[in-house]
């Protein structure tokens, strides 16, 4: 029995019917019902229901009838089952003269004993009739859908297998399938074009014979190797057609059959050719750009160039490179190792001209030319006979020229037969090669020009070295004589300005009592301009001192320095309480001598130009700036103007007024020492505002230093 849980009954109640009470009684686990009288709206949302009604059961009247008509109408899939009371068989009839003559409906006697079994079969019949439908109706749905998908799948199958064809036949590669004999069985256009050979010639001829031997024996060691491991393996291959005969990269693939057993191989080959022929020529580019690097001789250069177009070129030739001379009338044989000696002695130091075979017109005209016949060519007259007896038969000439535009020389190729004119390749190579021979030639004749200007460099430092012996020399005996001069001034000079001086000074102090007022005032004149004298002859002597004197820098503490100034000068120890210095003023690297002199100096400057009515007040600081430290005095005097500030630092100029004694020297003497100790000197000042007078020397371990100068250490 079919369970109870798979039947969906639709009851139909009529006025006066007896059915409902015994279906009711059956143990239906869905059982809906309809009452005529209700709304036709309410049968359709039993009817549309989940799950649908696999049996109606109706009363046997006119009014199931009609609900019966409804229900046909919208699921004419349903079966119906009437219940009757007597009369079977005339409704039964009724039946199949109506509209229900085509669906399935049942007739049974509502007042038989055994009613209930009766329609409980009948039901459980028809549902299980309903549901084998079903399944049936759902079965041809999948074999529809499956036939459809197989319909597609063959569609897609056919539009690959053509789109597989239209990729092999119009590939750029060159795509070739092979028996396990290695017999030709797919050959694509690109094959065609690349052997020059048609399909229809090819098929089922072996594959060796389109390729050279040797290539023949690496591809049947990769076929060997593609049957044992099963794995694409890569090999290059020569062809035996072309001229650059071409090389191909090719994979060799396995191609598996429906047992998964290599029965065939498939060859994708594609044209390297360009590319070999662009590696090949760069690496012998990089060579010969080595070479140069390196310094190789140019001969050696130029030899390993013509080895580099003899390999590029590709077919029977021989190349040759000349050098134009220095005068630019002649060409000398460069390099070709494979020209014969004979040719060699002839063509060396060939003139050049409108006619001068292929090389000598090339330089003439600075443009290639192209020579296809040598028996017919006009431009080879004049070694027509010999070149022919030497086998050269066609030759073309590259002029070689600078980065400026000048002829340096000709790249040359001769070719064994006539006609022979030079392809787009080789045109590119040789105009590479003649670039690289450029710099080679450029870098040699610049060296010749170095080493030349070497010779006349060193013999012109000898010339200089001998001049600066006899100069030094000469400055020896100067400085020699000025120190004979200085001693000279120093004792000699200075003896009877002490003689004068003592003899006023016993003339005031023997007869001052006695002496007219006009004499005593002429003897202290000369007592006090003899004084002056002294102290300008010792200026003017460490004013040379200072210049003559050898230099040798150190570090120098300021503040100690200073305080040596101070303590060695009595003129400045008496004011010690008017000079405020603002330590710590730092290191400098300098002379220590020639700077305790420029300090003194400037202190003593300080001190000295002061208006009479004024107390001097002293400053002295230091400030870094970069790599130098610039230590400043500053005054409360007199002042200096502008227009005096350059020149006070002249030898005898002064700036202060004739009562402020003063030899003028003293500032030439800061400003000389300071130049010779690498530094610089400077004033700021304004007339009746003091004065501040700077010295700048270097830090130690910065980059500056004294200049020097004659007799410095």
């Amino acid at each position: 029995m079919v369970a109870r849980a798979s039947i969906c009954v639709l009851l139909i109640e009529t006025p006066g019917g007896g059915a409902v009470q015994a279906l009711r009684d059956l143990p239906a686990t869905d059982l809906r019902v309809f009452n005529t009288e209700q709304s036709p709206e309410f049968l359709q949302e039993l009817l549309s229901a989940q799950p649908a009604a696999s049996v109606v059961v109706l009363d046997a009247n006119d009014a199931a009838l009609a609900s019966a008509r409804r229900i046909y109408a919208s699921s004419p899939g349903l079966h119906f089952v009437f219940l009757a009371r007597g009369n079977l068989v005339g409704f039964q009839r009724r039946l199949s003269a109506s509209f229900l003559v085509a669906a399935k409906w049942s007739v049974l006697d509502a007042t038989a004993d055994d009613f209930p079994a009766e329609l409980h079969d009948c039901i459980e019949a028809a549902a299980r009739q309903q549901r084998h439908r079903a399944a049936l109706s759902q079965v041809n749905r999948q074999i529809d859908m499956q036939r459809a998908e197989q319909a597609k799948a063959a569609r897609h199958l056919v539009i690959a297998r053509r789109f597989l064809a239209s990729i092999v036949e119009h590939s750029a590669d060159s795509i070739i399938t092979l028996s396990a004999e290695h017999t030709v069985i797919g050959w694509n256009a690109a094959c065609e074009r690349l052997w020059n050979c048609p399909a229809a010639d090819a098929m089922g001829k072996p594959f060796e014979a389109f390729i050279t031997r040797l290539a023949a024996e690496r591809f049947s060691e990769a076929a060997r190797r593609v049957a044992e491991s099963g794995v694409a393996v890569r090999v290059e291959l020569d062809l035996p057609v072309g001229s650059p005969p071409p090389t191909v990269e090719a994979t060799l693939a396995p191609v598996r059959d429906e047992n998964g057993i290599i029965s065939a191989f498939a060859l994708v080959a594609r044209d390297i050719t360009a590319r070999k022929y662009s590696e090949l020529n760069l690496r012998n580019q990089k060579s010969a750009l080595e070479g140069i690097v390196r310094g190789w001789p140019l001969a050696k250069i130029l030899t390993s160039i013509t080895h580099w177009v003899e390999e590029s070129v590709r077919r029977p030739c021989i190349a040759s490179v000349m050098l134009l001379d220095a005068d630019g009338r002649r060409l000398n044989f460069g390099a070709g190792q494979r020209i014969q000696e004979t040719w060699r002695r002839l063509i060396d130091g060939m003139a050049i001209g409108p006619a001068a075979g292929s090389c000598g017109t090339a330089v003439f005209r600075k443009e290639r030319v192209i020579v296809e016949d040598v028996a017919t060519d006009p431009l080879w007259n004049g070694y027509r006979d010999e070149a022919l007896r030497h086998g050269l038969r066609s030759c073309w000439s590259t002029p070689i020229l600078a980065s400026s535009g000048k002829v340096l020389g000709t790249f040359a190729i001769y070719y064994p037969q006539a006609g022979a004119s030079p392809t787009p390749d080789e045109i590119d190579v040789v105009d590479v090669v003649a670039q690289t021979a450029a710099i080679a030639i450029e870098r040699k004749i610049t060296e010749d020009e170095l080493t030349a200007s070497r010779a006349a460099l060193e013999a012109h430092a000898k010339d200089l070295e001998a001049r600066v012996a006899e100069r030094t020399a000469t400055l020896q005996d100067a400085l020699s004589e000025l120190e004979a001069f200085s001693y000279s001034v120093s004792h000699d000079l200075r003896a009877p300005l002490r003689a004068m001086e003592a003899y006023a000074r016993m003339l005031k102090e023997d007869y001052g009592a006695d002496m007219p007022d006009e004499a005593r005032r002429y003897t202290e004149r000369i007592m006090a301009n003899a004084a002056k004298m002294e102290r300008l002859m010792q200026d003017v002597l460490a004013f040379s001192r200072v210049s003559r004197v050898g230099i040798t820098p150190a570090p120098i503490d300021l503040d100690a320095l200073m305080d040596t100034v101070i303590e060695q000068n009595p003129d400045l120890l008496f004011a010690r309480e008017r000079i405020l210095i603002a330590a710590p003023l730092g290191n400098v690297v300098g002379h220590e001598p020639s700077m305790v002199q420029c300090f003194s100096n400037l202190l003593q400057n300080a001190l000295k130009f002061v208006p009479a009515e004024r107390t001097p007040q002293i400053r002295v600081y230091s400030e870094t700036r970069e790599e130098r430290v610039r230590v400043t005095v500053c005054d409360n005097g007199i002042g200096i103007a502008l227009e005096h500030q350059a020149r006070i630092f002249g030898i005898f100029e002064r700036a202060g007024p004739s009562t402020i004694g003063g030899t003028g020297i003293g500032l030439a003497i800061v400003k000389r020492a300071v130049e010779r100790m690498g530094g610089a000197t400077g004033v700021d000042s304004q007339p009746g505002k003091g004065a501040c007078f700077w010295i700048e020397l270097p830090l130690p371990g910065s980059a500056e230093g004294p200049t020097g100068g004659p007799g410095d250490a």
